[in-house]
Parts: C-alpha cells; sequence; structure tokens
C-alpha cells in the first residue's frame, strides 16, 4: 500500500493532473486503484485494492476496502467501509457511519451516524440517521428515517433480511424485527415485531 502525503506524489502515483489532497492529509493507495477525475482527498484516507472512487467525489478522513466502487460525485466524511460496496453516484455518508461488505448505498442517499452490517441494500433516494440496520436488509426508493424531533436525534433499529417499502417513513425511535416486511407507503410509529408483515390500508379513489 502506498503512502502520500502530498499533492504532487498523488498526481503522480495515480498519473491525473486534476485530483487533490488537502495540506496535511494522508492517502494510502492500494494495487490496482483507480482515481477518477476531480477526486479530493482529505484527513487520512485509506482505500483497499481495486477500488476505484469515481469522479469529482469528496474523501475526508475514510477507509474503504477492497473491490469497491465510489461512483461520480460522491461526498464521505468519517467512515469506515469492508470490502465489495457500491456507493453513489452522489450519495452523501457523514458522521461516523459504518459499513459492512458487500453493501449498497446507492444514488442519493444520505446516512449519518448509522451502521450497515453485510449485505445491506439501498440503492436510490433514501435518509438514514441514527440507526442500524443488519444483514441483507433492504430498503425501497424515498425510505426515511424521521430521526430527529426538533430537540435531540433518536435511534432507531432494523433487523436482519427486512425488506422496508419505497416511500416508507421509520419514526425514531422504532425497531424493526428481523424478516418483517413493511408495505410501499407506509408510517412506522411503533415496534414491528419479527417475521411480520405491516401493509396500512390506502384510502382508494
Amino acid at each position: 500500500m502506498k503512502k502520500i502525503s502530498c499533492l504532487e506524489d498523488l498526481r503522480c502515483y495515480v498519473q491525473r493532473e486534476d485530483v487533490y489532497l488537502e495540506p496535511g492529509g494522508t492517502v494510502y493507495l492500494a494495487q490496482g486503484v483507480t482515481v477518477g477525475t476531480g477526486v479530493a482527498f482529505s484527513g487520512l484516507c485509506v482505500v483497499g485494492k481495486n477500488s476505484t472512487i469515481g469522479p469529482y467525489s469528496i474523501l475526508k478522513n475514510v477507509k474503504i476496502g477492497h473491490s469497491s466502487k465510489v461512483r461520480a460525485f460522491s461526498l464521505m466524511e468519517a467512515l469506515a467501509a469492508g470490502d465489495r460496496n457500491i456507493f453513489g453516484p452522489y450519495c452523501f455518508l457523514r458522521d461516523g457511519c459504518r459499513v459492512g461488505d458487500r453493501c449498497i448505498l446507492g444514488a442519493y442517499v444520505e446516512a449519518a451516524r448509522s451502521e450497515f452490517r453485510d449485505g445491506v441494500k439501498i440503492s436510490h433516494h433514501a435518509f438514514v440517521g441514527d440507526t442500524c440496520i443488519g444483514r441483507n436488509s433492504i430498503l425501497g426508493a424515498g425510505t426515511v428515517v424521521c430521526n430527529y424531533d426538533g430537540r435531540q436525534h433518536h435511534k432507531s433499529r432494523i433487523g436482519s433480511s427486512v425488506l422496508v417499502g419505497s416511500g416508507s417513513m421509520l419514526v425514531a425511535p422504532v425497531s424493526i424485527g428481523s424478516k418483517a416486511v413493511v408495505g410501499a407507503g407506509s408510517v412506522i410509529t411503533r415496534r414491528v415485531k419479527p417475521g411480520t408483515k405491516v401493509i396500512q390500508k390506502r384510502t382508494s379513489f
């Protein structure tokens, strides 16, 4: 793994003139790493072998495992991630998020102070705050964890192999048990037991 502590060395190593390293920052790049145009590093960043950092992404105090993809225009700060993950494009991960292996945190996904265990998939357009999500769970597009009540942040927990349908609102603090299913457009305000299905009644027109 190559240690790089100055901008000139970074540009030489990745063979690009349009990448950036904030003064005082340090980057460790493993073998086979690809860095796209306009990428900016700051703080301490570690990128595992055969990973790709897409164009115009910004990384600050980030650790990314091997064989991962950070797609274009992603913003990451204080993130620790495992191997074979896919991020972005346009994702925003911050404030100490932890990501396991083989996760997808895709287009326009924002997360803060949360943990994503192995195999979690959130492909697009979601917000997750102060939440731990178990292995192999899926959150549909437009899912929001409503973690702030105007005074304080509240924590939530989602178990393993949970399916949350698109457009759902999870009002923290809330717990969803493993293998539960939450129907699209649901508003969850209390505990969902493991293995249960929550399908809220819709109004017909």
